[in-house]
């Protein structure tokens, strides 16, 4: 079983066999296609898109079902990140949000830690590749799949 379930996709929630849903938010359309392949790849299942918070909550309100995820910028028009996140948690408590944004500093994560976020991830700066191993790993935290973690650290 211990095989079995280290090579377990993450995607794929070994509890029911659904896969793990995703709403993406970022401004950039590159940006929103790199997550979206990353996270493909892990047999997540991505269910909403939107450029800005505004956006977001509009497609929330509109769903039938809410996803298990919302992977949110910081930085957009109209609505940004921690203002989304200020209507989103509190309509959404059971929601895992996990922003990920270039600034890095301790007022930006204490802000959106204090809002109820799950996780945070920094994009790389200056055109450099998404950090695959971060977001893939900060997610298997959240899902208490230690077995995944266990595989970066020791590649």
């Amino acid at each position: 079983m211990a095989l079995i379930e280290r090579n377990l996709a993450l995607g794929l929630n070994k509890n029911n066999n659904h896969y793990y849903t995703v709403m993406l938010v970022d401004d950039s359309s590159v940006v929103r296609m790199v997550l979206k392949r990353i996270l493909l790849a892990e047999s997540f299942e991505i269910v909403m898109e939107a450029e800005n918070g505004k956006v977001a909550i509009e497609k929330l309100k509109k769903a039938d079902k809410t996803p298990d995820f919302l992977l949110i910028d910081k930085e957009m028009p109209l609505m940004d990140g921690l203002s989304a996140i200020k209507e989103i948690h509190p309509a959404y408590p059971e929601l895992k949000i996990i922003m990920f944004t270039g600034a890095s500093d301790k007022e930006t994560v204490k802000n959106a830690i204090n809002l109820g976020i799950s996780g945070y991830v920094v994009k790389p700066e200056g055109g450099n590749p998404f950090d695959r191993r971060e977001l893939l790993t900060r997610i298997a935290k959240i899902l208490g799949r230690a077995d995944y973690c266990d595989r970066y650290i020791n590649e």
